[in-house]
């Protein structure tokens, strides 16, 4: 069995990559919504899958010099064009990747007294979530 770790993976956002060491975690989500099929009388719940979306939460030490940090900020708190990133990939090694387009819906940074910095970062897809 082939654990993936971290260690060869990366977050690139519209080409810029986010430096490994500021990531400190990153979830994908993929969600399905569903629909109910059953009927009365049923004793069994019964589902169809209905419309699929994916979100991206990271967390990442702040850096205001990272081109990819200063990027997504730059997005969350100027509001520029639509919001919209169209390059948002998920690097798992050398070679495989998610990858789509999706809008920054939260930007937190955060201070700690005898700690980093960090920001946690939600990136909400706006279509397929692609798999190369």
């Amino acid at each position: 069995m082939a654990i993936k770790t971290f260690r060869s993976g990366k977050i690139v956002v519209e080409g810029n990559t986010i430096t490994t060491g500021l990531v400190e975690n990153a979830a994908l989500n993929l969600n399905i919504n569903t629909g109910e099929v059953h009927g009365i009388g049923d004793n069994w719940r019964r589902l169809v899958a209905l419309v699929r979306s994916w979100t991206l939460t990271l967390t990442v030490k702040t850096d205001p010099a990272d081109t990819a940090y200063a990027a997504i900020r730059t997005a969350a708190v100027l509001g520029t064009g639509t919001g919209i990133m169209s390059a948002v990939q998920v690097w798992e090694d050398a070679s495989h990747y998610f990858s789509g387009s999706a809008m920054i819906t939260a930007f937190a940074p955060g201070k700690a007294v005898g700690g980093v910095d960090a920001t946690s970062i939600t990136f909400e897809g706006t279509g397929a979530l692609g798999y190369t």
